[in-house]
């Protein structure tokens, strides 16, 4: 399942490239599209995980922060992805501490706080 949605997330990423206008269409709205910030990249590869499918070593990023690449990406299936993520993980206090934190890092807070206020 998660690796199913990383590749989803970084697909959809990827995806929202409009070439038509160099624009993107991410959480709700256009804006001119970058390269990810430095905080967004680092929390992205700072934990990678390496998973054994079929036989093969692949990177994989950590679950939290598949969550963060969720709220990132912010469309509808990402924020469900993320809800389901968290519902199977359950996170202690200390595992949504560290979220928060991951999240605030890169400015996606109000996020977090509206993901937050669904699982309590």
């Amino acid at each position: 399942m998660f690796q199913e949605a990383l590749i989803e997330s970084v697909t959809r990423l990827e995806a929202r490239r409009d070439p038509s206008h160099d624009r993107t269409v991410a959480r709700g709205g256009a804006s001119s599209i970058g390269p990810l910030s430095p905080a967004l990249t680092e929390l992205i590869f700072h934990d990678v995980e390496q998973l054994s499918i079929m036989g093969h070593m692949v990177p994989t990023v950590s679950w939290q922060a598949l969550v963060v690449l969720k709220l990132y990406a912010g469309g509808p299936q990402d924020r469900l992805d993320a809800e389901q993520i968290l519902r199977t993980k359950q996170p202690s206090e200390r595992e949504r501490e560290h979220l928060r934190g991951m999240a605030d890092s890169v400015g996606l807070s109000k996020e977090w706080q509206a993901l937050a206020d669904v699982l309590r």
